[in-house]
């Protein structure tokens, strides 16, 4: 039984410290705003209507 509660132990601790990584990610890490530009080629752009 004791070798039972110190598994269930480390693993309460390894999810523990994994939420406590998670947290401090999605809290505590501050993004930078930026702008972004994507290249849309002309060809999908202008297309061709299509005929009937």
């Amino acid at each position: 039984m004791p070798t039972l509660f110190r598994l269930m132990l480390w693993c309460a601790m390894i999810a523990g410290t994994g939420y406590a990584i998670l947290y401090v990610l999605a809290y505590g890490v501050q993004p930078t705003p930026r702008e972004a530009y994507v290249k849309i080629p002309s060809e999908r752009v202008n297309t061709q209507p299509a005929s009937q």
